[in-house]
């Protein structure tokens, strides 16, 4: 029996030898991956998840004092480690902000003020009674939201991402033929979604105009809305995320944000158009940053809406 105690004293201090061990494995593991860095990253990204999750599912405006509440969270969080704790990387937790303010201007303070002025009796009364209304009405929604890009890009960087990404235009005879290429590629994916997922549902209204103005509108909405999302996705969020981050996780999170906003507002739709604009989005991305400018990618990008509008409205166009 003293030979059996004996065994079991060493199995069991064995065993606590082993967990002592592994525990101080995970401690020194977890210190590596939880500093305030990573944690400060993983703040920023959450936000931005919240706002997007929030805007896409509800197809409603982000609550204003719940965003204004997570922007000042971020704001109270990142000011304090830009100015007393952190000093030698301040413009980590600079960006870190940046990312939650351009998600907040996206996906609460942009459909907000939007949703608040179409609520206008006066503009509703001119929705419903005027074709050019709402023609100049939708080119304004996407001026908008344009120019929110460009403003949170300069604020946050002054000159540098506007520069690199909006500024310099850049297209080589390869590029033509990337263009090509991924032109019917993209078209062939299309062709296969409408096939096999679309409910035909999807809608890009063209606002009760006739055939003759609704080209000229397909034209403008298709271009406008690439140069807003292209402005966003592969200007804004990619820009600053691989600022934060290496290439790989910048391209996948914005191809990943890119692809969830056509979840149920967009064509693609549903888990399908999440996946095959997220794949979509990644390639773009890619292309951006081997051109540092999203100008090869917009053009695309403006061929596919184009292609997209006059799928879902061909009956205007006999």
């Amino acid at each position: 029996m003293p030979e059996l105690q004996g065994s079991q004293s060493d199995g069991g201090e064995a065993l606590g030898d082993l967990r002592a061990r592994f525990r101080a494995r995970l401690l020194a593991t977890l210190r590596i991956l939880v500093t305030p860095r990573s944690s400060s990253l993983v703040l920023a990204l959450l936000i931005t998840s919240y706002y997007a999750y929030r805007s896409e599912v509800t197809l409603k405006p982000v609550s204003l004092p719940l965003s204004i509440l997570l922007l000042l969270v971020g704001t109270a969080v990142f000011f304090t480690a830009y100015n007393t704790i952190f000093t030698e990387k301040k413009s980590f937790w600079r960006e870190c902000f940046l990312l939650i303010l351009g998600s907040f201007a996206l996906f609460a303070f942009f459909p907000g003020v939007w949703q608040w002025l179409t609520d206008l009796s006066i503009v509703r009364g001119l929705w419903r009674s005027s074709p050019s209304f709402r023609f100049v009405g939708e080119v304004l929604f996407y001026a908008f939201s344009i120019a929110l890009a460009i403003l949170v890009m300069y604020l946050g960087y002054g000159k540098a991402l506007v520069r690199r990404y909006l500024l310099r235009v850049e297209i080589h005879f390869l590029d033509v033929l990337l263009l090509l290429g991924l032109s019917l590629l993209t078209l062939a994916g299309l062709l296969v979604w409408f096939r096999l997922f679309s409910t035909g549902q999807e809608s890009w209204s063209p606002l009760g105009l006739t055939a003759g103005w609704a080209v000229i509108f397909g034209v403008t909405s298709s271009l406008l809305n690439s140069i807003a999302e292209e402005f966003w996705f592969r200007g804004f969020f990619l820009g600053t995320l691989a600022r934060l981050t290496s290439l790989q996780p910048a391209l996948l999170f914005q191809a990943l944000l890119f692809g969830f906003i056509h979840l149920r507002d967009g064509i693609p739709q549903g888990y399908s158009g999440w996946f095959l604009a997220g794949i979509w989005g990644y390639a773009l991305g890619l292309w951006t940053l081997k051109r540092l400018s999203v100008w090869p990618a917009l053009i695309l990008h403006f061929i596919t809406d184009l292609f997209i509008f006059f799928s879902v409205n061909r009956t205007l166009f006999p």
